[in-house]
Parts: C-alpha cells; structure tokens; sequence
C-alpha cells in the first residue's frame, strides 16, 4: 500500500464497500422481474426518464475536462456538449414512445424482434 493511504482511509473504503452492499442487498429484495428492473416496471413519467438521460449524459467530464480541452486546443469538444440538451428532447420525444408502445426496453431488444438474433449480435459487437 501506498504510504499516503492512512489507516482511516482503509476504514472508509471499507464502510463504503459495507454500505454499498448492504444497499445493494436491500434494493435487489424488491426486483421481482428483469422488467422491474431495466425499466422501472414502465411506471416512470416521461420528464423523469428524460431527467435520467440527460443524466446519463453529463458527467464531470462535461464541467471539467471539455472546457479544459476548449482552452487547450480547440472549441469543437465543448460545442458538441451543447447538443446534449437537443439530444435529450429527441430521445423523449421519439425514442421513449416507441419503446413504450412496442414494449422493448432497449434498441438490441427491438432489432433481434425485427431482423433476427444476428441483428442484435452485430449492433453489440459494433
């Protein structure tokens, strides 16, 4: 071990790993079905999905690294992060209805319907 990581340090580590799991143990009680699980039993209104993706969206990579990048070198990194917004709206507006009303819950799901098992497997592997 590094000689900066104290004692005390070891002891967060470890209640965080504890509470995490601990946490984990008492959420997976209450899933009773893959659905449940990937899509919330479809009981989500559609502005809080669309508060998840944009979610999903910005990380701190968003507020650190690309205004970093756009003061290094270039603004192209950091004008790409505005359309996330824009993003986010196509997704509500298009993509959450249709998979609502063909029941899949992900784009994989919906091509190995449409086009087969093959489908599915190319679009993961690319």
């Amino acid at each position: 071990m590094p000689a900066h990581f104290t004692t005390l340090d070891l002891v967060v580590l470890a209640a965080y790993f504890l509470a995490t799991m601990v946490a984990g143990l008492a959420f997976s009680r209450r899933g009773r079905s893959v659905e449940g699980f990937t899509a919330a039993d479809r009981n989500l209104p559609g502005w809080l999905t669309g508060l998840s993706i944009l979610g999903t969206y910005v990380s701190s990579i968003t507020f650190l690294a690309l205004p970093a990048k756009a003061y290094a070198t270039n603004w192209n990194a950091f004008v790409f992060s505005l359309t996330l917004p824009l993003a986010t709206w196509i997704a509500a507006r298009w993509f959450l209805p249709f998979y609502r009303r063909t029941g899949h819950v992900s784009a994989y799901a919906h091509l190995e319907e449409r086009f087969g098992p093959w489908a599915r497997t190319y679009a993961s592997l690319s």
